[in-house]
C-alpha cells in the first residue's frame, strides 16, 4: 500500500482520477473530517490519500511508504480561500479566508503549508510537483512503479484538467455523495477551478504575498519556488549539514565511557531589568531564549544568569519567564525584587537630597568614606552568603558580559571572559553620547581587555572598528550579527489589527514613513524632519506623514518638540510596545533610519522582516544589515535624504521589489543560529582555540553591495 500525501488543493484528486482512468487503480482516503464518513475498508486499497501530518496518522499507516504531492504554497492558499467561499461557506470573504490560510494560527490548516511540507519531505519516499503533474501526468505516475504494481497505461483514457471541470469522474465531482446535477457542477467548478501554476500572481495582493514569504519562505526556497526579481534558485532540495562520521563515532564511544562534565556559563542579563527594552535588552532576551531551545536536549551545558541586584539564578529556573519574554523574578525569598530595590533607591535618594546640606555640615569627608566602605563590605558579605545558600560556585568556564559596562560581574566570579560589543560610539562619535556612557563603556573595555577577553561583535563594521580604534587582534573577535524573532516580527495583514493599532496611536489614515529608535542626537532625527519638510513642501501632491516612535533619550531635544508641534504631518508617539511594532512596520512606506553611527541597526532588520524597505545611513554597519533591500543616503545631506524619501513615496513598484528582497534576505536570520554560533565560540574559548570565528558569520545571507553599486541600481 502507498500513501498519497499532499497539502489540500495540491492536485491530489486529479492524481487519483488519472490512476483510476489510465491504470484502473482505485484509491481510498484517510481523514479526520466530520462531514464525510471514513471508509471502513480504506486499508484494503493499494493507494490511500491523506492530507494529515505524519504524526496524525494511525499506527497501521505510520510506516507506510508515502508519495508526497507538493504545490507552490501560494497557489494552495489562493485555491483554499476560493474553495471555502465557493463550496464551504459562500458568505465568507475571500481575503479573510486567505489571511487564515497564510497565518495558520493555532495550528490550523495542518500547522500551515510550510510545516506540512517540512514534515512530509522528511517522511516521503518520493516527491512529485503539482506543476509537473499537470504537464506530464503519465510520467509522474510511472515514478510509482518501485512501490506500486502498475499495469500498462491506457493512455487513450487520460483525462485533462479541463475534463475534470466538465465531466463527472469518480473523485472530486460529488457523484458518490448523491449530489444533484447542479450541485455536481458547482462542486467541479470549486475543486477544479483553474488547474495552472502561478495563479496566485493575479489573485494574491502584494502585502499578502510578502506575508506569505515571511512565514513560509524557507520551504519555498528549498523547493525552488522562490523567485524574487525573476531570479530562479539553483538549489531545489533541502540543505543538509555534512556530518563527520568518524568524529561522531568517536564522540559516541567517549560519551559511553564517561559522562561529560557540564560546561558552566554565567551570562549577564541585567539589561532585562530595565523599564523599557532597547536593542541590547532584546539581544539578551532573545539569546537566552534561543540558548534554552538549542540546548534543550544537550546535557553538556549549564547556564546561570546574573540579574543585577536580584542575584544569580539558573537559566532553567527562569525558563518560562524568559521564553514568555517576562523579566525573571527571584525564586529565593531572601533576594530583593528589583522593583522593591528601585523603590528603596528612590526613597533613599530623596532623603539624601533633602538632608544633604545638613549632612555636609555635620559629617566630614573621612567619616562618609568610612561608612561607604562599611556598607560596601556588608554588601559583598551578603553576596557571598547568598551564593553559599544557593550552592553556587564562583568558578565558571565562561563569563559572558553582554555589555562591557557591566564588567563588575567579572570581578566577583572566575572564568574566561567573552564580551559582546554592540558599538564603539564612545570612540567614533563621543560628542553624540552621554558623558557617563562614554566613561563607563571605556572603563569596561579597559577592564575586559586586561582580562584578555574574547569578543563578540554584532556586525563586521563593529569588528573592524575594534581592530582600528582599540588595536585588538582580529583573531580575538568573532562576528555574530544580531537576528530577529520571526514568530514576533512578521508582516501584519489582519485589517482589524491594522486599524486598531493606527487608532490606538492616533495616526491619520494614509501612508506614512516610520522612524523607530531612541530620540537622541546620534539618531539624527532633526535631519529626518528637515528632509521630510522639504519633501512635502516640494511635492505637496504626496499625501504622506512621518511617525516618530521611540522613548526620549539622554538629552532633551526641544528643537524636535517644536517641529513636531508645528507640523500636522509629523506625529510623535513615544515608546511603542512590542505587540504594536510589527503592525507599524507593516503599514509604513519605509522605515527611516539615518543614524550618524550604528553598531548594528536592529530596526532596519525588523522592518525588513515585516516586508518594509528601509531608508538608511550609508555609514558604519547599516549597509551591511540592509544589503540591497533599501535606499542608502548621506546622513549629512538633507537633499539626499529627501531624494530617498521621494523615491519610495512615489514608486510603488520599487517599494515592492525592495520588500521582496528584504524578506528574502532575512529568512535565514534566526536567533537559533546566533545561539549555535555563540555556543561554538564558548567551546573554542574553553578549549583556547584560535582563531575563533574570525570571519563574519553568515547569519544575514547576503553580501552588501557598495554605495556606488546601489546608486547605479536605483538609477
Amino acid at each position: 500500500m502507498l500513501l498519497l500525501a499532499s497539502y489540500p488543493r495540491s492536485g491530489n484528486t486529479f492524481f487519483r482520477n488519472v490512476l483510476r482512468e489510465v491504470y484502473g487503480i482505485e484509491s481510498s482516503t484517510f481523514h479526520l473530517e466530520n462531514e464525510y464518513p471514513l471508509d471502513p475498508n480504506y486499508d484494503k486499497f493499494s493507494v490511500v490519500k491523506t492530507h494529515l501530518l505524519p504524526s496524525q496518522l494511525p499506527l497501521n499507516l505510520k510506516n507506510t511508504p508515502a508519495i508526497y504531492l507538493v504545490r507552490d504554497g501560494r497557489d494552495c492558499a489562493v485555491s483554499l480561500a476560493w474553495y471555502r467561499k465557493q463550496l464551504i461557506e459562500p458568505s465568507s470573504e475571500y481575503e479573510r479566508n486567505l489571511i487564515e490560510t497564510i497565518e495558520a494560527a493555532e495550528e490550523s490548516h495542518f500547522g500551515g503549508w510550510s510545516e506540512h511540507v517540512r514534515q512530509w519531505q522528511d517522511q516521503a519516499v518520493l516527491t512529485i510537483r503539482f506543476e509537473e503533474l499537470i504537464q506530464s501526468p503519465i510520467e509522474c505516475v510511472e515514478r510509482l512503479r518501485p512501490w506500486l504494481d502498475l499495469p500498462a497505461p491506457r493512455i487513450e483514457n487520460l483525462p485533462t484538467f479541463s475534463d475534470m471541470q466538465t465531466q463527472d469522474f469518480k473523485y472530486g465531482s460529488g457523484i458518490d455523495h448523491g449530489f444533484s446535477e447542479e450541485e455536481r457542477k458547482r462542486c467541479r467548478a470549486g475543486k477544479f477551478r483553474r488547474g495552472k501554476a502561478g495563479g496566485w500572481r493575479d489573485e494574491m495582493p502584494e502585502n499578502f504575498q510578502l506575508a506569505f514569504y515571511a512565514r513560509h519562505g524557507v520551504q519555498l526556497k528549498e523547493l525552488g519556488y522562490w523567485q524574487p526579481d525573476s531570479q530562479t534558485t539553483d538549489n531545489n532540495s533541502p540543505r543538509q549539514l555534512p556530518i563527520d562520521s568518524s568524529t561522531h563515532a568517536e564522540q559516541q564511544i567517549t560519551s559511553s565511557l564517561q559522562p561529560p562534565r557540564k560546561k558552566r556559563v554565567l551570562i549577564d542579563a541585567s539589561k532585562l531589568m530595565g523599564n523599557h527594552e532597547d536593542g541590547i535588552g532584546r539581544y539578551v532576551k532573545e539569546l537566552l531564549a534561543a540558548l534554552l531551545e538549542t540546548t534543550s536536549n544537550d546535557n553538556s551545558w549549564h547556564f546561570d544568569i546574573s540579574l543585577g541586584p536580584i542575584g544569580v539564578l539558573s537559566l532553567e529556573k527562569c525558563r518560562e519567564e524568559i521564553l514568555n519574554k517576562v523579566p525573571p523574578i527571584s525564586a529565593n525569598k531572601n533576594f530583593l525584587h528589583w522593583d522593591r530595590m528601585q523603590a528603596r533607591i528612590r526613597h533613599a535618594s530623596q532623603r539624601l537630597k533633602e538632608g544633604k546640606e545638613n549632612l555636609r555640615a555635620r559629617t566630614s569627608r573621612s567619616i562618609r568614606l568610612f561608612f561607604l566602605k562599611l556598607a560596601f563590605s556588608a554588601f559583598k558579605r551578603t553576596l557571598k552568603i547568598r551564593k553559599l545558600i544557593s550552592g553556587q560556585s564562583e568558578i565558571y568556564d565562561i563569563i559572558h558580559l553582554t555589555l562591557p559596562n557591566n564588567y563588575e560581574l567579572s570581578k566577583r566570579y572566575s572564568g574566561r571572559l567573552v564580551t559582546t560589543v554592540h558599538d564603539l560610539s564612545h570612540k567614533v562619535c563621543p560628542e553624540l553620547q552621554a558623558l557617563s556612557n562614554v566613561h563607563t563603556l571605556q572603563m569596561g573595555l579597559d577592564h575586559v581587555e586586561r582580562r584578555q577577553s574574547h569578543y563578540l561583535a554584532v556586525s563586521e563594521a563593529t569588528r573592524q572598528a575594534m581592530i582600528d580604534e582599540l588595536d585588538i587582534e582580529g583573531s580575538r573577535i568573532s562576528t555574530i550579527p544580531n537576528s530577529v524573532s520571526h514568530d514576533w516580527c512578521k508582516p501584519v495583514i489582519e485589517p482589524v489589527t491594522l486599524k486598531n493599532v493606527r487608532e490606538s496611536h492616533s495616526l491619520p489614515p494614509g501612508p506614512y514613513f516610520l522612524s523607530v529608535g531612541t530620540i537622541e542626537p546620534r539618531k539624527n532625527i532633526n535631519m529626518l524632519i528637515d528632509a521630510f519638510d522639504r519633501l512635502v513642501t516640494k511635492y505637496p501632491e504626496l499625501d504622506v506623514n512621518l511617525v516618530l516612535a521611540g522613548a526620549a533619550g539622554w538629552e532633551k531635544m526641544p528643537a524636535i518638540e517644536r517641529k513636531v508641534m508645528n507640523s500636522e504631518r509629523i506625529h510623535y508617539i513615544g515608546f511603542v510596545d512590542d505587540n504594536d511594532l510589527p503592525t507599524l512596520y507593516s503599514s509604513a512606506i519605509a522605515t527611516c533610519y539615518i543614524s550618524k553611527y550604528e553598531g548594528f541597526g536592529l530596526p532596519i532588520l525588523e522592518s525588513m522582516t515585516c516586508g518594509t524597505p528601509a531608508i538608511y545611513g550609508n555609514n558604519s554597519s547599516m549597509p551591511e544589515v540592509a544589503g540591497n533591500s533599501g535606499i542608502a543616503v548621506d546622513v549629512d545631506d538633507v537633499n539626499d535624504v529627501t531624494r530617498g524619501l521621494y523615491q519610495l513615496a512615489s514608486d510603488p513598484d520599487l517599494r515592492h521589489q525592495l520588500a521582496q528582497r528584504a524578506i528574502d534576505q532575512t529568512l535565514e536570520a534566526t536567533w537559533a543560529k546566533v545561539a549555535e554560533l555563540t555556543l561554538q565560540c564558548y567551546e573554542n574559548v574553553i578549549d583556547q582555540k584560535s582563531p575563533i570565528l574570525s570571519e563574519p558569520a553568515n547569519i544575514i545571507a547576503f553580501t552588501p553591495p557598495s554605495y556606488q553599486e546601489r546608486e547605479k541600481r536605483v538609477a
